[in-house]
């Protein structure tokens, strides 16, 4: 572990976002009454929307300007207060909705459905929000006790990068701040809960602590952290990171990023259809179908017709919930790729690249396929451009297996058929 000092210069680079979130909230907690001493939770960004939890009822906020904007002008355009009548929602009757800025219709169906999506608010849990809120809602500094110490996330102007909680002695009521890195196993490939001593940092907040009672604190916290949750079924180190990252939005947005190409920007339904940048070892080749509010995503195969992915799809910090189109969908999009390549009239211009295209391209799948080798695959960005097939350029910058543009369309209808 790095010398207290420095951790505590690390200094979160985002300040700009953290100063965006919070001023956000102050605005909730103005418009609503709600007492400067409140803890508000960031549950995440959806249907355009900031969503917060405070005082057992969730806001659905729209602003008027983005994060580089300046604040002084940032305003709540749209503020919808619900009240859950149910630990776990199912129909409009099970909340109570208030229309706090603007007269909107507030959208339940929306609502519902978010609800029963996995959390993204940290990797390692990825129970619905309903369970989460459910979990918020109870939590109070108090929750995590050892050996007679006690352990929180605070709501403070702490912008550092490393995660960190305050720590209190419940005899004496001294106070520490502990900086705790993950450990990651190089061996597994796996992020694990703290392992070590050396991993914590103590910061006296007294000044008065021997080595020998800061320690203490950082066994007890090793232990704590290290044990399973039996709420999440997960280390409550990552319940922890959890409430850490609701309580500091400021690390919120480190965590979520969609990397991912668009391949057909015309079209109504099917512009929606995306490849993703990079692939690991272990994937195959896939394009993603992703609704407009990036809540619902299906994965489709390349070479068969299966999905790559059901359940959840989860990659660098994305979590959404898997759809299984039904079959109009399904035939309209084999139709869709089967058709003549969208932007093929409009690929007139000269260079290599458009050489290539009008070379390869006559469908709109492979269209796809052209794309997702260029994005993907990365061929044509080496030494042989576009002169060697994909399949056979050894050139490529990127590990993901290329595909021959005479790959047959899959009949996805199949899907619903064989229900794979």
């Amino acid at each position: 572990m790095k010398k207290l000092k420095t951790i505590k210069n690390r200094q979160n680079s985002e300040i700009d976002e953290t100063e965006y979130f919070y001023e956000i909230m102050a605005l909730i907690k103005n418009a609503c009454n709600i007492s400067e001493n409140e803890t508000i939770f960031y549950l995440g960004y959806c249907y355009q929307c900031y969503i917060f939890l405070c005082c057992e009822k969730i806001y659905f906020a729209k602003v008027n300007q983005y994060i580089s904007e300046p604040l002084e002008m940032l305003k709540i355009t749209e503020l919808h207060a619900i009240k859950m009548l149910k630990d776990y929602p199912k129909t409009e009757k099970d909340m109570e909705v208030e229309n706090i800025i603007s007269d909107a219709v507030f959208n339940m169906d929306n609502f519902l459905f978010w609800i029963d999506s996995p959390s993204d608010i940290n990797s390692k849990i990825d129970a619905p929000f309903y369970e989460v809120i459910k979990y918020l809602n109870r939590y109070t500094k108090d929750t995590f006790k050892k050996d007679g110490y006690c352990f929180y996330p605070e709501d403070d102007d702490n912008y550092n990068d490393m995660m960190n909680f305050h720590a209190v002695n419940e005899k004496t009521k001294e106070e520490v701040i502990l900086y705790a890195d993950e450990h990651y196993d190089e061996t597994n490939k796996k992020r694990l809960p703290t392992q070590n001593l050396y991993e914590i940092a103590v910061d006296d907040l007294s000044g008065k602590l021997s080595l020998y009672r800061k320690r203490k604190y950082k066994n007890a916290f090793l232990k704590l952290v290290n044990e399973n949750n039996e709420f999440f079924n997960v280390a409550n180190f990552w319940v922890l990171e959890m409430v850490n990252l609701a309580i500091h939005p400021h690390t919120y947005w480190y965590f979520k990023v969609w990397d991912i190409h668009r391949i057909f920007c015309g079209h109504e339904k099917f512009r929606n259809i995306w490849v993703w940048d990079y692939l690991e070892k272990y994937e195959e080749p896939y394009f993603m179908y992703i609704d407009e509010d990036f809540s619902r995503v299906a994965v489709f195969n390349f070479k068969r017709p299966e999905y790559c992915v059901k359940g959840i799809f989860k990659k660098f910090g994305v979590k959404v919930k898997c759809i299984e189109p039904d079959e109009k969908f399904l035939k309209e999009m084999v139709d869709f790729f089967n058709a003549t390549a969208e932007r093929l009239p409009e690929v007139t211009a000269k260079g290599t690249y458009y050489d290539a295209y009008r070379k390869y391209v006559k469908t709109n799948w492979q269209q796809l396929i052209f794309e997702y080798n260029h994005n993907t695959a990365g061929w044509g960005w080496g030494e042989n451009g576009f002169d060697v097939p994909p399949q056979q350029d050894t050139s490529r910058f990127a590990e993901a297996p290329a595909l021959p543009f005479d790959l047959p369309i899959p009949d996805y209808t199949k899907l619903v058929k064989e229900n794979i």
